[in-house]
Parts: C-alpha cells; structure tokens; sequence
C-alpha cells in the first residue's frame, strides 16, 4: 500500500486587495491616492477624525450615482460646541448643510453631491478635533460617502495579523510547480474552477488570527447559475446571476443587486460578509457569520462548494478567485481510485458476478438437459436391442418348428 502523501500548494500572498484595507474598517472605509472614503451607511458612531493645520478644510461627501439616494439622511461633524449638520437630498444632487455655532447662531449653505473630490464642506478652518456622527443612516441603495483628504487622521482600527506562509516549506508545491487539476494562478489572484474541480471540498490555509480571505466574483455570462459556498460549516453563500444583477443569501438574509459593477468583491470580517463595488463605488452588507474566535485563531479552513445550473444555459466555469494569501492543501493520494470510478469499478464487478452466476447457470442446466437426453438414447438404443434379440429369438423358433413335406422325405 503506498503512503499517503499530502501536498500542499502555496500560494503567495497578495497585498489585500487594492483600496480596501485589512482590518474591521474594510466594512466601511476605502482608501485611493491615499485619500481616505468612508461609506456614511457602515461607519460607526462618533468616528473621530482630526483636520491638519490649513487654510481649507479637506472634508467633502462623494457620491457616482447620487440620483438614487431618494431617501433622507442626516449626518453631524462636531467639533467642541459647533455643530455642521448635512441633511439630503435637497433636489438637483444636492444636500443642505446647517452650521450652528457656539452662540447658538446658525446659517445654512447648499452642498453640491458628485463624483468630484473638490467639493468640500464650509467647516470651521481654525478648529481640528471633529467626531461624526450618522443620525440617518442612508437607504442601501444611496451610495454616499465622506471624502477625507489624505493628511486628515481618522480613528484607527483593529488590523488583521499579515498572513505569513506555513512554516513547514518541505509540505508545499511552490508557484513553479504544477497546480491540481481545475486551479490556476492569475493576476487577480489564486482561481479554482468550482464546475471543473475533481472534488467539492477542500482545505485551505489562511494563517491564525486573520478572516475568511476576500473573493472576486467572476465576470462571467452565467446567468441563472447558482453557487453555494460553505465555510467549515459556520457559514453558507448562495450566489444567484440574475438577468441583470446578482443575489446573494447569507444565512437566511438575502440581498439582490439590481445591477452588475464593473469589479465586485466579497469580504469578510470576524462577524459580517459584505460586497464591495467598483462602477459605481459601494457597499452592500450581505449578512453575518458566527466565525467566533476559534475559526480566528485556526490557520486553516474547510471549504465545500457546489452549483446549480439550468440546462439552457453555455456556462460551464466558474472562477472562485481568492485575492488573499491562501495555500491549498490536497486530499491524500491513494492507490483506491475516485469516488465516481470506485462507483463504476463496483458496477463492472456486481456486473461480472452476475454474468458469472449466469454462465454457471446456463452450464449447468445444460449439463442436466443433455443427461436427461442421453438417458432416453440410451434407454431407446436398449429397448431396440432387447426387440431385436426378441424378434430373433421367436423367427427361429417357427423354423424348426415347422413340418417337412413328402418331397422332403424322398430326397
């Protein structure tokens, strides 16, 4: 019997994906040219930021489809005893802001919402300390956002532990070797295609102390295609192509994304799985899973997918690419082939042992037929003879029998 022998294939890791940083604040913060966004629906509550020393104050809100916030909202910057209050909408892509200063005296200004980092809210240029607040939260369609320039700080948070490869480097394939058959490398990152993959589970190597790695979704043509993704059973995704958009079931929530972004990603924190959206820029909060700290402080995961497709439909791949550092670790390697040959091994023998008894059936009703027919030769054969014999026996009787005539006599 040969030794089981797992290999494991490692994956080099990718630098977090572009914009979004590796910690909590990846639920509501993006960050471009070193300019700070956060997404005002997600940010949490008294998020404290602090203003440089400057004429201007480098504060904006940033929306790419303001159109679609239809729906109230209010948000506040305090600093001290002056409140900056933006409510929205205010008609034409437009918010209102009301200043309330520390005599209680107060003045409104109109706020123009668009795609430009140039629009900056009237704040106060001397004070620095500001801590915001999201009264309204906006709708989930309404992708609005707060432009802070890059020399504004804002509230630190809690940043995942850097994956690191696994120690033990005699256990791995590295990037030169082969992959298993269905994986690949790529740009984007580290791809299995889930239709084509000799199995449904696999094993996966995260490092300790990080989350379930981000996921690109595919740009593919699949549409009414289903994928299901379960996480060491503590969490499942369903993911449905609709005809213009996608759906998404975490748990027993379900999001459905009218349209279809040019790039999209899944990310997870420890509690919660969003997708973040380029084209337009947004996020969509998809659900929560209980990780819990054991999934945090294990190195490795489980991961078992599957799919559903209809008949009328030409896809047949499905790329689960990872864009954070994984290693796969395969199943072992035994000389027992898989589970569908096994099926069909089983199949050809329960097939032969059937034609077998079959053979030896036929052969031995032959057997009996053909002594059941010599028997009634031989039987027939002795029958003649014993009529012969008696035949015979009674001819030459009546010829000795018989009398002699006086011809007979004379001569």
């Amino acid at each position: 019997m040969k030794v089981l022998a797992y290999i494991v294939v490692l994956i080099q890791a990718v630098n977090g994906l572009p914009g979004i940083p590796d910690g909590d604040d990846k639920a509501y913060r993006y960050v471009k040219d070193k300019d700070t966004y956060l997404f005002l629906r997600y940010v949490p509550s008294s998020y404290q930021m602090k203003l440089p020393n400057g004429e201007d104050t480098p504060v904006g809100v940033y929306s790419e489809d303001i159109t679609k916030c239809t729906n109230p909202f209010v948000f506040t910057l305090q600093a001290g005893k002056y409140n900056f209050q933006i409510s929205a909408p205010n008609g034409a892509g437009s918010a209102k802001q009301l200043r309330t200063s520390e005599g209680g005296q107060s003045s409104t200004q109109d706020v123009y919402i668009t795609d430009s980092t140039s629009n900056w809210l009237a704040l106060s240029q001397t004070l620095k300390d500001y801590k915001l607040t999201v009264s309204t939260k906006p709708s989930p369609s309404c992708n609005i956002w707060l432009y802070l320039r890059n020399d504004v700080i804002v509230t630190p948070a809690p940043v995942y532990k850097a994956y690191v490869q696994p120690s033990d480097s005699s256990m791995y394939v590295l990037n030169s070797d082969a992959l298993p058959f269905g994986f690949s490398r790529g740009v984007d990152g580290f791809s299995f295609d889930i239709m084509s993959a000799t199995q449904a589970t696999y094993t996966y190597y995260k490092g300790v102390g990080r989350p379930f790695p981000s996921i690109a979704m595919p740009a593919l043509d699949c549409t009414g295609v289903v994928v299901h993704v379960e996480v060491s059973n503590l969490c499942k995704i369903s993911t449905e192509v609709t005809t213009n958009g996608y759906s998404f079931t975490v748990g027993a929530n379900n999001v459905i994304l009218a349209t279809r972004p040019i790039k999209s990603y899944i990310i997870f924190t420890m509690t919660d799985v969003y997708l973040h959206m380029s084209g337009p820029l947004a996020i969509r909060h998809l659900g929560s899973c209980s990780f819990g700290g054991t999934f945090q402080n294990d190195a490795e995961f489980l991961l078992k997918t599957s799919y559903e497709k209809p008949e009328s439909t030409t896809c047949n791949s499905w790329l689960l690419t990872f864009v954070d550092g994984v290693a796969l670790r395969r199943p072992p390697t035994t000389t027992t082939a898989n589970p569908s040959t096994v099926t069909t091994d089983s199949a050809t023998d329960e097939t032969e042992e059937t034609t077998t008894e079959a053979v030896s059936s036929a052969k031995t009703v032959g057997i009996v037929i053909g002594l059941v027919i010599g028997c009634l030769v031989l039987g027939a054969v002795v029958a003649l003879i014993v009529g012969l014999i008696t035949w015979f026996k009674k001819k030459k009787n009546k010829t000795v029998n018989r009398p002699v005539s006086p011809s007979s006599i004379n001569e």
